[in-house]
């Protein structure tokens, strides 16, 4: 490979990876003491459990922030959500941190976030070192696109709880999402010393040694996968670096292990598109594609990968994506 189309690739690897969120960092529920993924971006997952993967919030995408218009569905979600209604008079009969927290974690399971944000505030207006209540509200910054406004919350969480091996995840993927990955690595750690059966950080381990292209991802991903083999995210995680070392029919095998026919056709396309392989990423996608019809998704993960199989720089360089390397 030249050196040309080595930086050209690299620059893809990272571009399709971390611009597109291709697989998202394992974190952990805001409202119980238990791991579940960081919504993993175009990556897919069928695997059960807590870890199964979305197509929404992803490590650097482009969301536009919070939608107001979830302001005006929470006043009306009550009438027909029964837990959510509950949760609500339990706060009109006490003012507690405890109830807002109970409120805003229906209000996320329901997808409206900013009615989950106002009573995370409302909690901590009543008790400002209510840890649980700055994490949770650092992820919604985090899910909203907004990492470097929800780092202090983030930050809070770990002050006020510096034993919780959940919060210093939190933090990590903070630090990830703003660029700092020296910082990130060592909340992960501590999170791993602090519960050595934390299979969600040592799968955001095994995801930024992926990202980097190193040996050591290898390990990692197997002992992510070796503490929760229902884990999506692990497998996928997995499935990523073997294919950051060109090992495709390898990361084909992982993605068997978590993902539907369709979803590992989607998947193999985003890490063939990360690779430079355009036509093949094309071919993936259009695979997806024909299975499920009609898929906004994939419908544009297509027309990316043809319009870059048809890049005047791609067809300059010489570069094959077909070949082997």
């Amino acid at each position: 490979m030249t050196a040309v189309t080595h930086e050209r690739v690299c620059a893809a690897w990272l571009r399709v990876l971390l611009a597109l969120g291709a697989i998202g960092l394992a974190g952990c529920a805001a409202h119980r003491q238990e791991p579940r993924a960081w919504p993993a971006g175009p990556m897919e997952s069928a695997a059960p459990g807590p870890w199964s993967s979305t197509d929404t919030a992803t490590v650097g995408s482009d969301r536009e922030g919070p939608d107001r218009r979830s302001a005006r569905r929470a006043l009306n979600v009550e009438a027909w959500d029964p837990v959510l209604a509950a949760a609500l008079r339990r706060v009109d009969e006490a003012l507690t941190p405890v109830h807002h927290r109970q409120v805003a974690r229906r209000y996320r399971a329901l997808g409206i976030d900013d009615a989950a944000f106002d009573h995370l505030s409302s909690a901590l207006e009543l008790n400002a070192r209510d840890a649980s209540a700055w994490d949770a509200r650092a992820r919604i910054w985090r899910d909203w696109g907004y990492a470097a406004l929800g780092l202090g919350d983030a930050y809070r969480a770990v002050y006020y709880s510096a034993s919780s091996p959940i919060v210093h995840n939190t933090l990590g993927t903070f630090l990830h999402a703003v660029g700092w990955e020296r910082e990130a690595r060592q909340a992960f750690s501590r999170a791993l010393r602090l519960d050595p059966r934390a299979s969600y950080a040592m799968s955001n381990l095994c995801y930024l040694e992926a990202l980097a292209r190193t040996d050591a991802a290898f390990p990692m991903c197997r002992a992510a996968v070796g503490l929760d083999s229902q884990s999506g995210t692990a497998w996928n995680n997995l499935a990523l670096a073997y294919a950051s070392h060109g090992l495709w029919d390898a990361a084909e095998r992982q993605f068997r292990m978590s993902s539907n026919p369709a979803g590992i056709h989607y998947n193999m396309g985003v890490i063939y598109l990360a690779g430079g392989r355009y036509q093949k990423a094309l071919e993936s996608f259009e695979a997806a594609q024909a299975q499920r019809p009609g898929r906004a998704m994939d419908r544009q993960r297509v027309e990316e990968a043809r319009a870059l199989t048809r890049a005047p720089d791609r067809r300059a360089s010489g570069h094959d994506d077909d070949r082997d390397r």
